[in-house]
């Protein structure tokens, strides 16, 4: 891409999307790169609910990693609301499954503990036990629902493909999903500055972790490409699981470039949810076996 078409610019969904802009900074420095998930977004929206206005007038202070970090300040028109969705965490009580930030197990809880709104997948390392045990009980994996859920989805696009004003009435996800790439190339392509929560080389944004490594936080983007808002350090504690979950991932990459067992062994065996050597040197070998013929860095 860089030497057919230097000026354009990737901006990628594919997961795992930390890792992905990891490699690509390591990789090519200079890349006109802009990595995206959605689960801000989906904060955005969640949060917009409850103050029933749109999530687009929400903007929120995140520092941390992909799949990973905290929002310590809502923005709403620019007026800060922390406050007042604390009160509101505070006064749920039990009926907090019920409602937006509640459907992933343990959001609010999380929130009212830490004062912060986390990430909704800090949840499997904050109460890996009970996922855990949630997840043995299941009749199938994940990812075996995931794939059906697909193929589902697939099916229906393809039955409404040909109709003359197409309605979608199965989606995965919360609506805004689908709205933030092409938010982000409308804000690069009309010039106009906009924040999003993004994921690039930290450059400072995040206190706690490398500059010169990928990160998740707000930045301003627009033709000229991106421009990161520096965010308030994260408590100690907090910081610390973040920062392992990073440095973690940043093994993994070097895994996967240098094609090294021995650091992916080390990544998994740092990994918060990961286990001790003997067990985390066993589960990469099986990996690497099951998708021998993708990872050929590793023969």
């Amino acid at each position: 891409m860089q030497r057919l078409a230097p000026e354009a610019w990737i901006i990628n969904y594919a997961n795992p999307a930390g890792m992905v802009t990891e490699a690509v900074i390591r990789r090519f420095p200079d890349a006109r790169f802009i990595g995206l998930c959605d689960m801000p977004t989906g904060l955005q929206w969640a949060i917009g609910r409850l103050l029933r206005v749109d999530y687009r007038r929400i903007a929120l202070d995140y520092a941390g990693i992909n799949h990973g970090g905290w929002v310590s300040r809502v923005l709403l028109d620019g007026e800060d609301v922390t406050a007042r969705l604390r009160r509101w965490a505070a006064a749920l009580g039990p009926v907090a499954s019920l409602l937006p930030l509640g459907e992933q197990t343990g959001t609010v809880r999380l929130f009212r503990q830490h004062g912060m709104v986390p990430d909704p997948y800090l949840r499997y390392y904050y109460y890996k036990d009970q996922i855990l045990k949630k997840l043995l009980r299941a009749e199938r994996t994940r990812a075996e629902f995931l794939i059906e859920r697909v193929q589902q989805l697939y099916r229906h696009y393809a039955d409404v493909a040909g109709q003359e004003q197409p309605v979608l009435k199965e989606h995965r996800g919360h609506p805004a999903h689908s709205d933030l790439a092409s938010q982000v190339i409308a804000a690069m392509a009309a010039n106009r500055p906009t924040r999003f929560v993004i994921q690039q080389r930290g450059a400072g944004a995040v206190r706690h972790l490398p500059p010169e490594e990928a990160a998740q936080f707000p930045a301003i983007v627009d033709g000229s490409g991106w421009t990161p808002i520096p965010q308030p350090a994260l408590p100690r504690k907090e910081a610390e699981l973040i920062a392992r979950i990073k440095a973690s991932e940043t093994l993994n990459v070097r895994a996967a470039m240098e094609g090294d067992r021995s650091l992916a062994v080390e990544a998994a065996e740092l990994n918060p949810l990961g286990a001790p050597r003997p067990l985390a040197g066993k589960v990469v070998d099986e990996l690497l076996a099951a998708h021998r013929k993708y990872l050929p860095q590793f023969a």
